[in-house]
Formats: structure tokens, sequence, C-alpha cells
């Protein structure tokens, strides 16, 4: 069973490049979108990677206490619907990506500030 400092180790970090990749190469994000509007199959591989990671972490690490902790239970089921939406929600996820460009940058925005709270977790 993970511990929620390993959880974090990994998952702090990589928040913390994804969004700041979000906010500095916007436009590649356009790209990757319409690369799932292309082939499907790559945004259902998602699908199914967020359910496992999401799954793996609910399963080992599933405490709903007011700590910083709580970001990883949530982060666990945050994979867990959106694994879910890409299946049965797919031409909508693809819109809602693909339209709206604020919604990345401040996904972007969201990311960093959790991926600060995980490595607090995990390293502070």
């Amino acid at each position: 069973m993970f511990h929620v400092n390993s959880i974090a180790s990994v998952f702090g970090p990589l928040f913390i490049i994804v969004g700041i990749w979000n906010l500095l190469f916007n436009e590649k994000i356009k790209k990757v979108v319409s690369c799932f509007e292309k082939n499907p199959s790559a945004l259902y591989q998602m699908g199914i990677i967020n359910l496992i990671l999401g799954l793996s972490i609910v399963n080992s690490f599933n405490i709903w206490m007011w700590n910083f902790e709580l970001l990883v239970t949530i982060m666990g089921w945050l994979f867990i619907v959106r694994g879910i939406l890409v299946f049965f929600y797919t031409k909508g996820m693809i819109k809602l990506i693909k339209t709206s460009e604020k919604l990345s940058t401040i996904g972007g925005i969201i990311a960093i500030f959790w991926g600060i709270g995980l490595c607090y977790i995990a390293f502070g």
C-alpha cells in the first residue's frame, strides 16, 4: 500500500511541470486536442490511464480529513471522474478543451498550485 508521501512525491512535481507547460505552450494543447479528435483511441487510452491512476490512489489512500493530504484523495477521485467522462462524454470533453483557452490557462494555474501543495506534503 502506498503512503501519501509516495503519491505526493510523484504527482507534485508532475503537476507543477504540466501546469507550467500548460501556461507557456497553450497552442500545443490545441494540437494535442486535434490529435484526440482525429484518433479517438488515444483519448480512450488516456481515459484508461486516468481510471487506473484514480482507482489505485483511491484504493490506497481514501482519507477525508481536512488537511493537505486531502489533496491526494481528491486527486484520485478527479482522475476517476475524468476517466469516466472520457468514455461516456468523449465529444463533449474534446469540445470543452478545444473551445476554451481560458480554461486551459486556469487549469495550468490550478495544476501548479495543486503541485505545490502535493510537494509540501511530500517534501515539507
